[in-house]
């Protein structure tokens, strides 16, 4: 009989060293495009919820007596609030989604030539100090309804139909137009005048 010894064969790695670590550098437009990512998934549940509201509601008509149209504003309104009874600032615009916006808007400011005293100057123009401040889920006051410049709204991230950004003071609003409900606050947006 023939025996066999065998040997077990130890396998040892030779050293080698790791590569390099690599990482990818992303040109500073696209960066702030992932961090608005959360803010624009955030809008995304906002507004489902919202078409859904709505949907349930009778079908949108025109109105003859604006007293019709504010009831059907109201009915909406107090819908959405109540689908949403615990959100508080941040909820929508998120701490990255702040950051980035915050940037832009001050970068649009000085790139465009205006000052911090010039912008807040045009947006308060006409407010009477008692005008009510906004607040989530809350209404917003109509003599606040001004349009965004061109030069700060050409930075911030389009929205769907049902939904702008408005001023006040510094801070920025995404309000629900069609609800006339304040979704979320971003406060001390705009720099400060100085």
């Amino acid at each position: 009989m023939l025996a066999w010894i065998v040997l077990p064969f130890i396998l040892v790695p030779t050293p080698t060293r790791p590569p390099a670590c690599q990482l990818d550098v992303l040109p500073a437009f696209l960066h702030e495009e992932r961090m608005l990512e959360g803010f624009e998934e955030r809008v995304g549940h906002y507004v489902r919820l919202h078409r859904r509201l709505e949907r349930a509601l009778p079908p949108e008509q025109l109105f003859e007596d604006p007293e019709d149209m504010s009831a059907a504003v109201d009915v909406l309104h107090n819908a959405i609030a109540d689908a949403r009874p615990f959100k508080q600032e941040g909820n929508v615009f998120t701490p990255a989604a702040a950051y980035v916006l915050t940037r832009r808007l001050h970068r649009a400011i000085t790139d465009n030539g205006y000052t911090a005293a010039e912008v807040l100057a045009a947006i308060n123009a006409g407010y009477r100090p008692w005008v009510a401040l906004p607040e989530v889920n809350g209404r917003f006051p109509p003599a606040r309804d001004k349009e965004v410049w061109p030069a700060l709204r050409a930075v911030l991230p389009a929205l769907p139909d049902e939904l702008r950004f408005r001023f006040v003071n510094r801070d920025l609003v995404l309000v629900d137009v069609h609800a006339d409900l304040v979704v979320d606050i971003l406060r001390d947006a705009l720099p400060a005048a100085r």
